[in-house]
């Protein structure tokens, strides 16, 4: 073969590697580009956020009464969604609530019934906690009470008298938040008409002198043999409770006490000591609580729920 034709043979096999070359190089090109996803450039445009409702208001509640009642304080401050507001009677004509919670402990007068009429006449449902079985006008929703305990000092003190098997006169100690209490000025009348024997008065607001209730009654009970004394007389649940647990702590279940009211504190122990507190039995709180919270909240949704009857247990 002449030298022109090797040449030439070698220029077609120089071009057909190229041209393969080539061919290779754009084939690879197409497969990544397929495989490439576009990216936009552009921002995307912000997702707008839901606004947030806002939430109600909580509703104004006046509460009248009641401050020493733990029962009855634990089950309105239990109530959701509310503001409590202390109030007196007297104040309710001139302020704007939502609704009013009234603690009734004794009969209501005349100016008292015309308050809560008015309340209703202006739409403000009324719930009363009704501890003494009052007399309501009509239109005010009510949870009465169906127990042993006495509602007031003078019923209190009588149960004490004439429980079997004391005799007049009875002899009782006295036990008194004040020597000037309502409590006290009861049983300085029974005293005098000779039908309570004082063996002693215990006044809490002399206790920097005396000591506690139980420091004091201990030293009495020292003296005081089974058979000397007939019962006990406190004015309120708290210090009929202190008494209690101390004849429970010293052995003793000689004499009965009576007070006015109860508490859960109280009602606890006159279960477990009946034969010391034979008329404490009070409404279970849980029950309370959940009355209180169905019946004020049906009144602020505007029903008008039907009246509760507690009993104790």
């Amino acid at each position: 073969m002449s030298t022109k034709k090797w040449i030439a043979l070698v220029i077609l096999i120089v071009t057909l590697i190229v041209a393969l070359a080539a061919a290779y190089v754009i084939a690879r090109e197409d497969i990544y580009q397929t495989d490439r996803t576009p990216v936009s450039t552009t921002d995307p445009e912000p997702t707008a956020t839901p606004e947030s409702p806002e939430e109600p208001e909580p509703l104004l509640v006046a509460c009248v009464g009641g401050e020493t009642d733990e029962t009855f304080r634990s089950a309105v401050n239990a109530v959701k969604d509310i503001d409590l507001l202390d109030a007196a009677m007297e104040q309710l004509s001139d302020m704007s609530v939502d609704a009013v919670v009234l603690y009734v402990d004794g009969p209501l007068s005349g100016t008292d019934d015309a308050a809560l009429d008015a309340l209703l006449a202006r739409g403000v449902p009324v719930l009363a906690y009704n501890r003494a079985g009052a007399v309501l006008p009509d239109g005010v929703t009510v949870i009465a009470f169906e127990t042993n305990a006495p509602a007031t000092a003078k019923e209190a003190l009588e149960a004490a008298i004439v429980y079997p098997p004391h005799d007049t006169p009875v002899r009782l100690f006295g036990l008194f938040e004040s020597e000037e209490s309502e409590a006290a000025q009861v049983w300085n009348e029974a005293v005098s008409a000779g039908r309570v024997l004082s063996k002693g008065v215990y006044s809490a607001d002399k206790a920097a002198k005396e000591g506690s209730v139980t420091e004091w009654l201990g030293k009495k009970l020292e003296r005081y043999y089974p058979g000397m004394v007939d019962a006990a007389f406190a004015e309120t649940p708290a210090l009929a409770a202190e008494a209690a647990a101390l004849m429970e702590q010293l052995g003793r279940d000689d004499f009965e006490i009576f007070t006015v009211g109860s508490s859960v504190e109280l009602s606890a122990l006159a279960a477990k000591l009946p034969r010391i507190l034979p008329a404490s039995s009070d409404i279970d709180a849980e029950k309370a609580a959940a009355a209180v919270d169905t019946l004020l909240t049906a009144l602020l949704a505007g029903e008008t729920p039907a009246d509760v009857l507690l009993k104790a247990e």
